[in-house]
């Protein structure tokens, strides 16, 4: 199989590879990690480490009169000598970015990506609570987009026994489409961008939704955490319309059929769903099938009331009725004679002898088509 992976190498390490004709690609820098579209930001994400806090010594005025009273307005206390955070209390640790190595594995099958970003002990400059681990990797025989990368693994190894909790962030989101507020679900996608927790959606102890981003806040645990996660740009899905076998716009009459087929295909191939919601009423609602769905649709309504041309606009009475046949009457009031006046400025709307319309129907007289210049 052709290898069309390419790596750069910079300031920052840039993947990218074709699918399709869709360039994707993945940038790596120290702060975060950026997945591209055809050059456009469809997700940006990074990590954040929260500890748990239990108390701090009340040896200095700051501690005293400053930071403890914070404490125990959110809900902790004080004894002679400690404050006491209130339970489940967490806070965030400083990333060490000078600190954070990035560097790669270059074989004939895999491109792997490794990140080092060791976090800060809380209130210090100097010694580390532990570090953050990401790999990624890259297939480069595989023309999967959501294999790319194929794999993306998390580890967090602490230097304690505190309790920490490991908070993903996902940004720079595309059409979200989800209310704000916490969720539990283990996949969600937004626009073109595909997040999958697989096993470890067991940890999830919530996903926060606001604006252009997802939190995912993940159960405090001791000691080490390992997380198997997904951020791809998901397959695309290409729908075809069909007008009674033709693939393009067609003109129907009123009160006639039209059968409408929707086909989907996806890419790589996979099957998909495709579904058929017509805006009329009584009519299809999400009317769905695997691959492909068809649905037979009468024109009972007519759609568009106003045709222009280059001269004037032309607006269709409601009241206007036509009659198959010259030797009856209508509801309209016609009588059966065949032969109606039509207005000198409408003539050019009508075929034949200036009596009937373009299906050989007789017009009602000037019930027909209004002029309005």
């Amino acid at each position: 199989m052709e290898n069309n992976l390419r790596v750069i190498i910079g300031l920052v390490i840039i993947i990218s590879m074709v699918f399709s004709g869709v360039v994707i690609n993945w940038t790596f820098e120290k702060k975060f990690n950026t997945l591209y579209r055809n050059g456009e930001i469809i997700a940006r994400e990074y990590f954040v480490v929260e500890a748990e806090r239990t108390y701090f010594n009340l040896n200095s005025w700051y501690a005293k009169n400053v930071k403890c009273p914070k404490i125990e307005a959110a809900g902790g206390h004080r004894t002679a000598t400690r404050c006491y955070y209130p339970k489940d209390y967490y806070e965030q640790l400083s990333r060490s970015l000078i600190n954070t190595k990035i560097s790669f594995v270059n074989d004939s099958d895999y491109l792997t990506i490794f990140k080092n970003t060791p976090f800060y002990k809380y209130g210090t400059r100097g010694s580390y609570a532990g570090k953050l681990i990401e790999k990624f990797d890259f297939n480069k025989l595989s023309n999967n987009v959501e294999e790319f990368p194929e794999k993306y693994f998390i580890t967090w190894t602490p230097k304690d026994t505190r309790n920490y909790r490991v908070i993903w962030r996902v940004e720079n989101l595309k059409d979200v489409n989800m209310n704000e507020g916490d969720y539990t679900a283990c996949r969600y996608t937004f626009g073109y961008t595909q997040i999958d927790l697989k096993d470890e959606c067991k940890k999830l102890e919530k996903a926060e939704v606001k604006g252009n981003r997802i939190w995912f806040y993940f159960k405090p645990e001791r000691g080490i955490q390992e997380f198997d996660l997904g951020l791809v740009d998901p397959p695309s899905d290409n729908v075809t319309i069909f007008l009674d076998g033709i693939a393009r716009d067609r003109l129907y009459e009123f009160e006639t059929m039209v059968n409408i087929t929707a086909n989907c295909s996806m890419s790589p191939p996979d099957d998909c769903t495709v579904c058929i919601n017509l805006t009329a009423p009584n009519e299809a609602q999400a009317n769905c099938g695997t691959n492909s769905t068809s649905y037979l649709y009468n024109i009972t309504l007519l759609r568009q009331d106003k045709f222009n041309s280059s001269l004037n606009s032309k607006t269709l009475v409601g009241s206007s009725c036509f009659q198959e046949q010259a030797n009856e009457s209508t509801s309209c009031g016609g009588l059966d004679t065949g032969v109606y006046s039509v207005p000198a400025a409408d003539v050019a709307l009508w075929d034949g002898d200036g009596g009937k319309v373009f299906d050989s129907d007789y017009s009602t007289g000037d019930n027909g088509v209004q002029n309005q210049a």
